[in-house]
């Protein structure tokens, strides 16, 4: 018996269901937001709330996108997942980390660049991990319109970011 394209036949092996791929774009879109709000606030804390702090966390952001976009047809899944498991890590110390090692930094001379070197760390080390996922999707979902799949695919993206968003204002809201 052969498979129609109707049927309920699994997808043929790197090929991502759409349902998939909205799920693992929407979560890195709602990441992304999550990671930009929680940077803000604690870099606010380290160097004051100002323009600088602003301006270094969206530096920061859109360097660790670049990074995750080029690096997307480069990686093995192998690597991914070694990536993955590096970011999980970064994620679960971020609450002291940050902090800790600006202090460490100071007391062993940096002075003032203790704060944008750890942010400029932080960032290139955090953000590519989920960036990596839009480039990888669109290749995957490609059909017989790639301008269609990276419309979708990017629009997936942002309304995970506005989940990210919606998280944080529940979250937050006192604090808003």
């Amino acid at each position: 018996m052969t498979a129609t394209p109707n049927s309920a036949a699994p997808p043929a092996a790197g090929v991502v269901s759409l349902g998939r791929a909205a799920w693992m774009l929407g979560l890195a879109g709602a990441n992304l937001t999550v990671i930009q709000f929680v940077a803000m606030r604690e870099f606010a804390s380290l160097l004051g709330s100002n323009e600088l702090v602003v301006l270094l966390v969206a530096s920061g952001y859109f360097l660790g996108l670049s990074a995750g976009y080029f690096l997307s047809d480069r990686l093995s899944p192998r690597q991914l997942l070694g990536l993955g498991a590096v970011t999980l890590g970064l994620h679960l110390s971020l609450p002291f980390s940050a902090r800790w090692t600006v202090g460490w930094l100071v007391d062993h001379g940096f002075g003032p660049w203790a704060p944008p070197l750890v942010l400029a760390v932080s960032f290139v080390a955090l953000t590519p991990f989920y960036a990596v996922f839009l480039p990888r999707m669109i290749a995957a979902l490609l059909g017989a319109d790639p301008a269609l799949a990276l419309a979708r695919c990017y629009a997936l993206e942002l309304a995970g970011g506005g989940l990210g968003l919606l998280l944080v204002l529940l979250v937050t809201p006192a604090r808003m």
